[in-house]
């Protein structure tokens, strides 16, 4: 390789580590914690919250929290989903297919259950409840 596309190759890397620097300094309470040990509160944003319990580095359970007020506002509605997707996606279920069923569910709901049917996929366990201001979403193997 020509010594001018070698200087050209480290200049755009140089450029690509200080981009990634400035996006990872910009969306640092938008990220997971590197490690985890015990139950902890690792995400908290418009979609909700996001509460692990690791031990011994494998991860028991995570529950997604989201207040229910904030399925009313289209923004908080999508990163809501978005998590909900990106979390089943991590545990390996079919964030399609989990997510289809939770909306289902959702519908069929009567209103006066603060529990739905627990949703399965690929081995992992979707259990939804309810408060008078939280869906909680406590997924589990």
């Amino acid at each position: 390789m020509p010594i001018a596309q070698q200087q050209q190759l480290v200049a755009e890397q140089k450029a690509l580590q200080s981009a990634m620097k400035t996006a990872t300094d910009k969306t640092k309470d938008q990220q997971l914690p590197t490690s985890v040990s015990g139950l902890k509160e690792v995400l908290d944003v418009a979609g909700g919250k996001l509460r692990v319990n690791v031990q011994d580095g494998q991860l028991i359970s995570a529950t997604q929290i989201a207040p229910i007020k904030a399925m009313k506002d289209k923004k908080k509605q999508a990163a809501f989903g978005q998590m909900f997707g990106l979390l089943a996606n991590s545990v390996g279920a079919d964030a399609k297919k989990v997510g289809a069923d939770f909306q289902k569910a959702l519908k069929d709901q009567d209103g006066s259950n603060t529990t739905i049917k627990t949703i399965k996929s690929n081995g992992v366990k979707f259990n939804v409840g309810a408060s008078a201001s939280d869906i909680f979403i406590y997924v589990t193997k």
